[in-house]
Parts: structure tokens; C-alpha cells; sequence
């Protein structure tokens, strides 16, 4: 007879000891996951499923306190300093390590932004990035951006048994009905942002800078009023509301409307900012919308953005697909806003150039970036 050891005559005698292997895995993930869904016994309805993140987002934007520790908690992190260290010594890892830190700085979101964006997985669990590689001009492949995937758009997993995640399932919130929806929000009360587009130019008080807004006013109020063959922005929009079924009816009833409350304070802001600013910094405050077209990278992301939207206004079954991306085309860096983005930086470099009106430049500024990335920590 087998003498037993003192562990096995303390085990339970239902319990069958099992071989084991270092390599595997023996254990298994706290985590429920049945056909890629997660399942949890949460019983409050704004917790379960995707509506969490919607309740989440809810409180991190209206919430005071904690709106305001977000922020705090977001800038400190998009302040750190970032550094590539060489493995060694030597020249080649130091020319490595250089590459790195070029590839960080040539992308076409600036590196402290993707951090901070990615820094929210804290106030949500997770956080999924989809990284985009391009072949730089030396031709080493770099990263083109690095954006982050809302989590109200993950819909399942898909894992190993042992719970390591492999992929995740994203439903792409852009559906043809969706995109239509959004068009009539923004057609209600009319496109104000290009009617004050002549005052800027009768504001202007040099001669050169207001023969260059003149043109500025004919791009956005339509070529074709000179002979051109494009017509103004809103017309452009209007273009692309057409391809998803909005009639010149439903658009003209639409502007009739009053705008949002959120709308008419934004766009309120925006107005007084152009009429009661002096002229030089009304003009230069395109540098934040404008401007970011001149930002590295800029020109490949907004490429590889056009090329998207066509492919997935092709699956949605949109007629005429140039039509429909006409206006992105505009406000890419090879369209109109990037001669508009250099006008504004000409404008800031010889006409901002008092301390009292820097000081009225910085403040327009970083007001117009405050609203312009509303809804984009």
C-alpha cells in the first residue's frame, strides 16, 4: 500500500488533484463572456450594457466636481515629458532612438493629445487605439495617427479562454439614417458661421490684408458668384445633406427653426468674438479651425479621412459620392482652408503686434479652442 502524504490526506475526498504544466494556464477569468458579450448583474439600467458609457460620459461633462478633476487629472498627464532612451551607447542606438522620438513628433495628432485621449480609459474602464502606420518621405515606416475608439462602439469581445482579449467588435455609429439625423440638427436655424465673412472684410484696415479677405469672402460665399465652379460652404453642405435624402424643402423649413440653446450659445460667443475683437484678431482667430490644417501630418490624415467616407458612403449606397465629400475636400489642407490658415498666420505675425492686442489674440484663442473641442477630450 502507497503511504499518503500529509496533503493528500487533507484534501476533500471529491477533489482529484490534476496534473500540472508551467506553460498553461490552469486558472480562468472572473469575467462572464458569452458569444463576445460581457455579462454582469448589474440591475440599474443606466449601468448595463453600452448605456454605462453614455451615463459615464453624462457625468464626467455636467458633473462639476467631477468635471473639474478630469481636467486637472488629464492635464498633468499631458504634461509629462516623453523621452526615448538608446538601449546602449553607441551612435546606431542613438540614431534609433532619435528616429523614434522624429516618428512621435511627425504624426498628425500631436503626441500630448493621443495621451490624454488614451488617459480616459480611467474613467471608463478600457480604452481601445487603432494606430495607422504611413511610409515617411525617408522612407521608414511611421505612424500616421493614433485614435481612440468610443467604448459606447464596442459591442463584443472576442477572447481566449483563459480571458485574454484578442479583438474587439466595434458597430460604427455613422449609419445612413444617423448621418441624416445629424444633417437636420445642423441645418436648424440656418449656418450663421460664414454671414459675418463681410464685416470682417470692411473691418480690415489694410489695404493688401482686405483685398486677400475679399477672396476669402468669395471662397466662402461661393465661387460661383464670380464665375468660379464651386459654390459657397452651405451650399456644399446642402450638397451632401441631398445624398442623404434631405429635400431643399425640409432644409429651407429647417433654417426657419430656432437653433439649439447649446448652438446659440456657441455661436453667439463665436459672433461677438468677430464683431466687438479688433480686426487683426478677429482675422487671426482662424488659426484655431483654420490653422490646424497646417499642423504636420495634416495633410495624410484628412487623405486617409476623404478615403474612408467614400468607401463607406459607397456601402451605404450613396449616388453621387464627389458630391457628398465635396465640402470635406474644401476643408482639407490641399482645399481652400490651407490658403486660408497661412492668411490668418500672415495676419497674426504683422498685425498682432502690440502686448495689449497679443494678450486679446492669446485669450481668442484658446476661448476658440476651448469650443471648437467641445465633446473632444
Amino acid at each position: 500500500m502507497t503511504k499518503m502524504s500529509s496533503l493528500d490526506e487533507a484534501r476533500r475526498p471529491d477533489i482529484k488533484s490534476k496534473s500540472l504544466v508551467p506553460e498553461q494556464t490552469i486558472g480562468v477569468p472572473g469575467t462572464a463572456v458569452f458569444g463576445g458579450n460581457v455579462q454582469t448583474i448589474e440591475t440599474d439600467a443606466r449601468l448595463t450594457g453600452r448605456n454605462r458609457y453614455k451615463t459615464f460620459s453624462d457625468i464626467i461633462a455636467n458633473v462639476t466636481i467631477v468635471a473639474a478633476g478630469v481636467r486637472y487629472f488629464l492635464n498633468l498627464v499631458a504634461k509629462a515629458e516623453w523621452k526615448v532612451e538608446p538601449i546602449d551607447d553607441s551612435p546606431q542606438a542613438q540614431e534609433k532612438a532619435d528616429i523614434v522620438k522624429d516618428i512621435m513628433n511627425d504624426m498628425g495628432r500631436p503626441w500630448h493629445r493621443i495621451i490624454r485621449r488614451a488617459a480616459m480609459y480611467r474613467f471608463y474602464g478600457f480604452s481601445v487605439q487603432e494606430w495607422t502606420a504611413k511610409r515617411r518621405d525617408d522612407g521608414i515606416i511611421g505612424m500616421l495617427d493614433i485614435e481612440p475608439r468610443p467604448q459606447i462602439t464596442i459591442e463584443r469581445w472576442d477572447t481566449e479562454r483563459s480571458g485574454k482579449v484578442i479583438a474587439a467588435i466595434q458597430r460604427s455609429p455613422q449609419t445612413k439614417e444617423e448621418i441624416a439625423e445629424g444633417k437636420r440638427r445642423s441645418h436648424a436655424g440656418a449656418d450663421g458661421n460664414h454671414r459675418f465673412e463681410g464685416e470682417r472684410y470692411l473691418g480690415a484696415q489694410d489695404k493688401a490684408i482686405r483685398r486677400k479677405q475679399l477672396r476669402k469672402l468669395v471662397d466662402e460665399g461661393g465661387q460661383t458668384s464670380v464665375g468660379g465652379p464651386l459654390p459657397s460652404h452651405p451650399a456644399l453642405s446642402k450638397w451632401h445633406s441631398h445624398e442623404f435624402g434631405l429635400s431643399d424643402e425640409e432644409i429651407a423649413e429647417l433654417e426657419m427653426q430656432d437653433m439649439s440653446a447649446e448652438s446659440l450659445v456657441s455661436l453667439g460667443w463665436w459672433y461677438l468674438l468677430q464683431r466687438s475683437s479688433p480686426w487683426s484678431v478677429a482675422l487671426g482667430s482662424a488659426l484655431v479651425g483654420e490653422g490646424s490644417k497646417r499642423l504636420p501630418g495634416a495633410v495624410e490624415h484628412f487623405t486617409l479621412l476623404i478615403d474612408e467616407a467614400r468607401q463607406e458612403y459607397a456601402k451605404m449606397g450613396i449616388e453621387d459620392i464627389d458630391r457628398a465629400v465635396q465640402l470635406m475636400i474644401e476643408r482639407a489642407p490641399f482645399g481652400v482652408d490651407m490658403e486660408h490658415a497661412m492668411f490668418a498666420e500672415e495676419i497674426v505675425k504683422e498685425f498682432v503686434d502690440t502686448p495689449e492686442l497679443q494678450d486679446e489674440m492669446r485669450r481668442a484663442f484658446t476661448l476658440t479652442l476651448a469650443r471648437n473641442s467641445r465633446g473632444r477630450i
